[in-house]
Protein backbone atom coordinates (compact mmCIF):
# COMPACT_ATOMS: atom_id res chain seq x y z
CA UNK A 1 0.00 0.00 0.00
CA UNK A 2 2.85 2.22 0.92
CA UNK A 3 4.51 1.87 -2.62
CA UNK A 4 1.01 2.40 -4.57
CA UNK A 5 0.40 5.28 -2.38
CA UNK A 6 3.72 6.76 -3.36
CA UNK A 7 3.82 5.78 -7.05
CA UNK A 8 -0.12 7.73 -6.58
CA UNK A 9 1.43 10.70 -5.73
CA UNK A 10 4.18 10.60 -7.79
CA UNK A 11 1.74 10.14 -10.97
CA UNK A 12 -0.23 13.15 -9.53
CA UNK A 13 3.17 15.72 -9.33
CA UNK A 14 3.74 14.75 -12.80
CA UNK A 15 0.54 15.77 -14.21
CA UNK A 16 0.59 19.23 -12.22
CA UNK A 17 4.37 19.81 -13.61
CA UNK A 18 3.23 18.82 -16.77
CA UNK A 19 0.69 21.65 -16.60
CA UNK A 20 2.63 24.41 -15.66
CA UNK A 21 4.10 25.30 -19.16
CA UNK A 22 0.56 25.09 -20.54
CA UNK A 23 -0.80 27.68 -18.59
CA UNK A 24 2.52 29.69 -18.75
CA UNK A 25 2.05 29.94 -22.39
CA UNK A 26 -1.95 31.10 -21.74
CA UNK A 27 -0.77 33.84 -19.66
CA UNK A 28 1.66 35.38 -21.31
CA UNK A 29 -0.74 34.86 -24.25
CA UNK A 30 -3.02 37.09 -22.29
CA UNK A 31 -1.17 39.55 -21.10
CA UNK A 32 0.34 40.08 -24.94
CA UNK A 33 -3.02 40.61 -26.85
CA UNK A 34 -5.68 40.41 -23.85
CA UNK A 35 -8.21 41.74 -27.21
CA UNK A 36 -7.83 38.50 -29.09
CA UNK A 37 -7.06 35.94 -25.69
CA UNK A 38 -8.75 37.47 -22.84
CA UNK A 39 -7.96 39.54 -19.70
CA UNK A 40 -4.70 38.27 -17.91
CA UNK A 41 -6.07 37.03 -14.50
CA UNK A 42 -3.83 35.84 -12.06
CA UNK A 43 -4.24 32.12 -11.39
CA UNK A 44 -4.61 29.69 -8.40
CA UNK A 45 -4.84 31.97 -5.82
CA UNK A 46 -4.44 29.77 -2.73
CA UNK A 47 -5.59 29.78 1.13
CA UNK A 48 -5.96 28.17 4.05
CA UNK A 49 -9.06 26.23 5.04
CA UNK A 50 -9.97 25.01 8.26
CA UNK A 51 -13.70 23.11 8.98
CA UNK A 52 -13.20 21.61 12.45
CA UNK A 53 -14.55 21.19 15.79
CA UNK A 54 -13.49 24.80 16.65
CA UNK A 55 -13.02 26.99 13.27
CA UNK A 56 -15.22 27.10 10.42
CA UNK A 57 -14.13 28.92 7.27
CA UNK A 58 -16.20 31.33 4.98
CA UNK A 59 -15.48 33.13 1.85
CA UNK A 60 -16.19 36.66 0.40
CA UNK A 61 -15.83 37.38 -3.56
CA UNK A 62 -16.48 40.45 -5.09
CA UNK A 63 -17.40 41.78 -8.40
CA UNK A 64 -14.93 43.94 -8.19
CA UNK A 65 -13.98 45.28 -12.21
CA UNK A 66 -17.58 45.99 -12.74
CA UNK A 67 -16.96 48.97 -10.74
CA UNK A 68 -14.48 50.22 -13.15
CA UNK A 69 -17.51 50.04 -16.01
CA UNK A 70 -20.71 51.53 -14.14
CA UNK A 71 -22.40 51.01 -17.71
CA UNK A 72 -21.55 47.50 -18.18
CA UNK A 73 -22.82 44.79 -17.26
CA UNK A 74 -19.88 42.74 -16.48
CA UNK A 75 -20.11 39.05 -15.70
CA UNK A 76 -17.86 37.70 -13.47
CA UNK A 77 -16.89 33.95 -13.09
CA UNK A 78 -15.29 32.15 -10.30
CA UNK A 79 -13.92 28.66 -9.90
CA UNK A 80 -13.52 27.53 -6.76
CA UNK A 81 -11.12 23.90 -5.48
CA UNK A 82 -10.84 22.40 -2.49
CA UNK A 83 -7.91 19.89 -1.30
CA UNK A 84 -7.16 17.81 1.60
CA UNK A 85 -4.82 17.85 3.75
CA UNK A 86 -3.07 15.15 1.37
CA UNK A 87 -3.03 17.70 -1.69
CA UNK A 88 -5.67 15.65 -3.27
CA UNK A 89 -8.44 17.34 -5.12
CA UNK A 90 -12.22 17.00 -3.01
CA UNK A 91 -14.24 19.07 -5.80
CA UNK A 92 -14.54 22.20 -7.92
CA UNK A 93 -17.35 24.43 -8.88
CA UNK A 94 -18.02 27.54 -10.65
CA UNK A 95 -20.02 30.97 -9.07
CA UNK A 96 -21.43 33.38 -11.31
CA UNK A 97 -21.75 37.70 -9.71
CA UNK A 98 -23.57 40.04 -12.22
CA UNK A 99 -22.67 43.46 -11.61
CA UNK A 100 -21.51 45.43 -8.55
CA UNK A 101 -22.53 41.77 -7.00
CA UNK A 102 -20.89 40.29 -4.17
CA UNK A 103 -21.21 36.69 -2.23
CA UNK A 104 -20.05 35.55 1.35
CA UNK A 105 -20.87 32.10 2.45
CA UNK A 106 -19.41 28.95 3.37
CA UNK A 107 -16.67 27.09 1.61
CA UNK A 108 -18.33 23.75 2.40
CA UNK A 109 -21.50 24.88 1.00
CA UNK A 110 -20.24 26.72 -2.03
CA UNK A 111 -17.93 23.63 -2.92
CA UNK A 112 -20.90 21.26 -2.35
CA UNK A 113 -19.24 18.91 -0.09
CA UNK A 114 -17.35 17.90 2.48
CA UNK A 115 -13.80 19.17 3.70
CA UNK A 116 -10.73 17.65 5.74
CA UNK A 117 -10.90 19.11 9.14
CA UNK A 118 -8.07 21.24 7.02
CA UNK A 119 -6.15 22.01 3.44
CA UNK A 120 -5.98 24.67 1.21
CA UNK A 121 -8.68 25.81 -1.39
CA UNK A 122 -7.84 28.09 -4.65
CA UNK A 123 -9.77 30.91 -6.41
CA UNK A 124 -9.52 31.76 -10.20
CA UNK A 125 -11.72 34.76 -12.29
CA UNK A 126 -13.07 34.97 -15.85
CA UNK A 127 -15.03 37.99 -16.96
CA UNK A 128 -17.25 38.45 -20.17
CA UNK A 129 -14.92 38.97 -23.43
CA UNK A 130 -17.06 41.57 -24.43
CA UNK A 131 -15.49 44.04 -22.06
CA UNK A 132 -11.80 42.94 -22.72
CA UNK A 133 -11.33 46.18 -24.74
CA UNK A 134 -12.07 48.61 -22.08
CA UNK A 135 -10.54 46.77 -18.95
CA UNK A 136 -7.74 46.01 -21.11
CA UNK A 137 -5.66 49.04 -20.12
CA UNK A 138 -5.84 47.53 -16.27
CA UNK A 139 -3.26 44.94 -16.98
CA UNK A 140 -2.87 41.84 -14.95
CA UNK A 141 -5.68 41.69 -12.60
CA UNK A 142 -6.33 39.29 -9.31
CA UNK A 143 -9.23 37.14 -7.91
CA UNK A 144 -10.60 39.41 -5.01
CA UNK A 145 -11.30 37.34 -2.21
CA UNK A 146 -11.34 37.32 1.43
CA UNK A 147 -11.18 34.52 4.17
CA UNK A 148 -13.43 34.45 6.88
CA UNK A 149 -12.21 32.09 10.01
CA UNK A 150 -15.16 32.13 12.17
CA UNK A 151 -14.63 30.34 15.88
CA UNK A 152 -17.41 27.79 16.58
CA UNK A 153 -17.97 29.31 19.74
CA UNK A 154 -21.78 30.31 20.21
CA UNK A 155 -21.50 32.85 22.72
CA UNK A 156 -21.63 36.12 20.11
CA UNK A 157 -18.55 37.29 21.51
CA UNK A 158 -15.80 35.20 18.87
CA UNK A 159 -15.26 37.98 16.15
CA UNK A 160 -14.12 36.70 12.38
CA UNK A 161 -10.21 36.49 11.59
CA UNK A 162 -10.33 37.73 8.46
CA UNK A 163 -7.05 37.02 5.81
CA UNK A 164 -6.08 38.15 2.13
CA UNK A 165 -4.38 35.67 0.02
CA UNK A 166 -2.31 36.94 -2.81
CA UNK A 167 -0.34 33.93 -3.74
CA UNK A 168 -0.71 31.30 -6.16
CA UNK A 169 -0.50 27.49 -6.17
CA UNK A 170 2.29 26.60 -8.25
CA UNK A 171 2.04 24.37 -11.56
CA UNK A 172 6.10 23.89 -11.44
CA UNK A 173 8.19 23.09 -8.62
CA UNK A 174 10.91 25.88 -6.46
CA UNK A 175 14.25 25.05 -7.77
CA UNK A 176 16.94 26.24 -5.42
CA UNK A 177 19.10 26.20 -1.76
CA UNK A 178 17.08 25.37 1.01
CA UNK A 179 15.87 28.68 3.18
CA UNK A 180 15.19 29.72 6.36
CA UNK A 181 12.34 31.94 7.70
CA UNK A 182 12.00 34.19 11.22
CA UNK A 183 8.55 35.18 11.95
CA UNK A 184 8.63 39.18 13.53
CA UNK A 185 5.34 38.26 15.96
CA UNK A 186 6.11 37.52 19.67
CA UNK A 187 4.31 34.50 21.00
CA UNK A 188 3.17 34.65 24.55
CA UNK A 189 2.60 31.36 25.68
CA UNK A 190 1.72 32.03 28.84
CA UNK A 191 -1.54 33.44 28.01
CA UNK A 192 -2.11 30.69 25.48
CA UNK A 193 -4.41 27.78 25.46
CA UNK A 194 -3.16 26.29 22.04
CA UNK A 195 -0.74 27.56 19.30
CA UNK A 196 -1.34 25.73 15.87
CA UNK A 197 0.77 26.54 12.68
CA UNK A 198 -0.65 25.99 9.56
CA UNK A 199 2.21 24.98 6.36
CA UNK A 200 0.51 24.93 2.90
CA UNK A 201 2.66 23.66 0.30
CA UNK A 202 1.70 25.31 -2.79
CA UNK A 203 4.02 23.60 -5.10
CA UNK A 204 3.44 20.24 -6.90
CA UNK A 205 5.59 17.99 -5.35
CA UNK A 206 7.02 17.44 -1.68
CA UNK A 207 8.33 19.99 0.29
CA UNK A 208 10.13 19.25 3.41
CA UNK A 209 9.54 21.40 6.09
CA UNK A 210 10.83 22.34 10.05
CA UNK A 211 9.21 24.61 12.59
CA UNK A 212 11.34 25.43 15.92
CA UNK A 213 10.46 27.31 18.97
CA UNK A 214 12.71 30.08 20.39
CA UNK A 215 12.99 31.94 23.14
CA UNK A 216 13.25 35.87 22.86
CA UNK A 217 16.48 36.87 24.13
CA UNK A 218 18.67 33.99 24.02
CA UNK A 219 17.50 32.69 20.55
CA UNK A 220 17.56 29.46 22.01
CA UNK A 221 15.74 26.40 20.24
CA UNK A 222 12.98 24.69 22.83
CA UNK A 223 11.09 22.76 20.56
CA UNK A 224 11.62 21.45 16.85
CA UNK A 225 8.72 19.65 14.58
CA UNK A 226 9.10 18.69 11.09
CA UNK A 227 6.95 17.33 8.59
CA UNK A 228 7.08 16.38 4.81
CA UNK A 229 4.08 18.06 2.97
CA UNK A 230 3.02 16.76 -0.08
CA UNK A 231 2.90 18.60 -2.94
CA UNK A 232 -0.23 21.22 -2.32
CA UNK A 233 -0.98 19.56 1.09
CA UNK A 234 -1.37 21.51 4.39
CA UNK A 235 0.83 20.46 7.23
CA UNK A 236 -0.58 21.19 11.11
CA UNK A 237 2.36 21.93 13.85
CA UNK A 238 0.68 22.06 17.24
CA UNK A 239 3.12 23.25 19.88
CA UNK A 240 3.30 22.15 23.21
CA UNK A 241 2.13 25.21 25.44
CA UNK A 242 2.43 23.86 28.47
CA UNK A 243 5.58 23.05 28.53
CA UNK A 244 7.34 25.96 28.41
CA UNK A 245 4.31 28.49 29.34
CA UNK A 246 6.56 29.15 32.36
CA UNK A 247 10.05 29.17 30.55
CA UNK A 248 11.92 32.30 29.56
CA UNK A 249 8.70 34.80 30.69
CA UNK A 250 6.77 32.50 28.14
CA UNK A 251 8.01 34.73 25.32
CA UNK A 252 9.01 32.89 22.31
CA UNK A 253 8.99 33.13 18.31
CA UNK A 254 8.76 30.61 15.67
CA UNK A 255 11.55 29.94 13.16
CA UNK A 256 11.02 27.83 9.62
CA UNK A 257 13.15 25.86 7.72
CA UNK A 258 12.50 24.90 4.13
CA UNK A 259 14.57 22.11 1.92
CA UNK A 260 14.07 24.75 -1.02
CA UNK A 261 12.92 28.40 -2.08
CA UNK A 262 8.78 28.91 -1.20
CA UNK A 263 7.13 32.38 -1.58
CA UNK A 264 4.10 31.00 0.93
CA UNK A 265 6.95 31.06 3.50
CA UNK A 266 4.72 32.70 6.09
CA UNK A 267 2.47 30.09 7.54
CA UNK A 268 -1.19 30.94 9.34
CA UNK A 269 -0.74 30.95 13.20
CA UNK A 270 -4.04 30.47 15.16
CA UNK A 271 -3.96 31.31 18.97
CA UNK A 272 -7.03 30.27 21.36
CA UNK A 273 -6.07 32.23 24.29
CA UNK A 274 -7.04 30.87 28.15
CA UNK A 275 -10.23 33.38 27.59
CA UNK A 276 -11.27 30.78 25.01
CA UNK A 277 -10.77 33.69 22.19
CA UNK A 278 -9.27 32.77 18.92
CA UNK A 279 -7.24 35.03 16.59
CA UNK A 280 -5.72 33.96 13.55
CA UNK A 281 -2.83 36.17 10.96
CA UNK A 282 -0.08 35.33 8.55
CA UNK A 283 3.32 34.61 11.25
Amino acid sequence: MIGASRTTELLRCAWRTARGPVSTIDHWAKERWPIVFGLPVESHLVQLYRADTEVDTQVSLANVLSFFLLDEGLRAEFRIAGYDRLGRLLAQTTHALDRWQSFQGSLRDLIGCELDEYGAFTIDASYDRETTKQLAKLGQTAPQFMTLYLPRQTDGGQPPQILHSHKRLRLTPSIGSPVEWSSHCLERLSALAALDVFVINIDPVRLHAQIELRAVGSGDCVWRSAAAIPGWGTERFSAPITDFATTNGGLFTLHYRYDRPVSYRRPIIFRRFDSGLITANHS
